[in-house]
């Protein structure tokens, strides 16, 4: 048996709501993590999802973002993803589209910036306290033009974008980011205590990431790729898998199941405490299928991004 992991994100975003599935699994890379955009909207329908392949259940999804485990005794962790995700639109490449503020908004906040660097030619950038105390560009603007890499940002707090060697306009990052005001909905979730610190899941530019802060510190910095965000899967997957009770049940009860037959397509507990008891495909099915996964518990986002 294969499983992988569905996030659905909804979000207010000004006067509309902004909908978004990423599909995560921890197989090879390339195949392992999508973002979708769900004609359905704030729902976990799939048009095309195959008989084979079944879910944990939940509540009606709202504000927030909402998980569930779909699972196929047939199927291998990529064809569950490509099963699910036959008609949706993907966003994986441009999951940040629907992000952008108005477009004369962030308009006049590049010419600001250029107008910045062009007032020192000498040194050929702008400094991001100098950027936001003009008044035209807010750090949403800035981490979103970034990662769309329309602007370069260096400097000290550089870790909220992606390199970028190939724009014009040169940020220094002598500041950081408030990561409330980047981060959707303004909120991180799954917060666990880790021997270097805290590490939360949070949505940044329509993509899923983890992030990680030292425990002497208030300043977040994303451990996931910017840039190629197919090759985090593996490493948001088994986050998730591990730190949330129920899941990490199902996890479990899956590498019970493999010792018997030979594979789950999950990484083996090796702390996992041994039982007795021997569980079939047939009735980890049904468990799975009535696993009740609620909304993932969100914590206002504190703290800077950099």
């Amino acid at each position: 048996m294969h499983c992988v992991l569905a996030f659905l994100l909804t979000s207010n975003f000004g006067s509309k709501l902004f909908h978004r599935i990423a599909l995560v699994s921890d197989g090879p890379e390339g195949f392992c993590y999508g973002v979708y955009q769900n004609p359905n909207g704030n729902s976990f329908s799939f048009p095309s999802q195959d008989p084979d392949i079944f879910s944990s259940t939940g509540p009606k999804p709202d504000i927030g973002t909402n998980v569930r485990a779909y699972c196929s005794n047939k199927w291998g962790r990529s064809e569950i993803i490509a099963h699910l995700a036959k008609y949706l639109g993907d966003r994986t490449h441009n999951s940040q589209s629907g992000l952008a503020e108005e477009y004369e908004a962030e308009e006049k906040c590049r010419r600001s910036i250029s107008k910045l660097i062009q007032e020192s030619p000498r040194i050929k950038q702008a400094s991001l306290t100098k950027i936001l105390e003009i008044g035209h560009c807010n750090e949403q603007m800035i981490a979103n033009q970034a990662v769309r890499g329309v602007i370069k940002v260096t400097g000290a707090f550089r870790r909220f974008s992606p390199s970028n060697d190939e724009s014009y306009y040169i940020i220094d990052a002598d500041k950081p980011l408030s990561i409330g005001r980047v981060v959707s909905n303004g909120e991180i979730f799954m917060v666990t205590k880790v021997e270097q610190g805290f590490m939360a899941l949070a949505w940044y530019q329509g993509h899923l990431h983890l992030f990680q802060r030292d425990l002497n510190d208030d300043l977040w910095h994303p451990i996931t790729d910017l840039i190629y965000s197919q090759r985090n899967g593996q490493i948001i997957s088994q986050y998730v898998w591990d730190a949330h009770g129920k899941l990490s049940e199902i996890k479990r009860r899956l590498e019970e199941v493999r010792d018997q037959t030979g594979s789950t397509g999950l990484k083996k507990n090796i702390d996992r405490p041994e039982s007795g008891n021997i569980i079939t495909e047939r009735e980890l099915s049904i468990f799975i299928k009535n696993t009740h996964l609620n909304k993932l518990v969100a914590d206002p986002a504190k703290g800077w991004l950099g």
